[in-house]
């Protein structure tokens, strides 16, 4: 259903996402099944430097379908505001019969951009 199972933000080389800038991560729904795939909506869970853009305003949680071998698109924006590690989830409800609740985790790090340190106070959680 799902490209990826989750997302990380300026974790590689023990880097960081500077604190004030927004990068963001993409993650694509393709539809395998015979069936159109119905996508009811999203939840949040976690630090709210995460937001979920994405097709018909997900944070509406209007429905979004998507027939056979179509694909929809959405974005994870990570905006950290203090040097630390951010953990949360995304949820993607749907009719699919094999991940009718779809969870993506994120995982990001924050860092002062004239800091000239490594963020050694950020490190990949199991599932990374």
């Amino acid at each position: 259903m799902t490209s990826q199972n989750a997302l990380a933000f300026g974790l590689e080389f023990g880097s960081g996402t500077f604190i004030g800038t927004a990068p963001v991560n993409s993650l694509v729904v393709t539809n395998t099944g015979q069936a159109p795939l119905g996508i009811t909506g999203t939840t949040q869970a976690g630090d709210s430097a995460f937001a979920l853009q994405g097709p018909n305003d997900v944070s509406q949680h209007r429905q979004t379908t998507v027939t056979y071998n179509q694909q929809v698109f959405y974005q994870v924006v990570f905006n950290p505001t203090q040097a630390r590690q951010y953990n949360g989830s995304f949820t993607i409800h749907s009719n699919a019969s094999n991940a009718p609740d779809k969870v993506i985790l994120l995982t990001g790090c924050g860092i002062v951009a004239d800091a000239g340190t490594v963020a050694t106070y950020c490190t990949l959680d199991a599932g990374f």
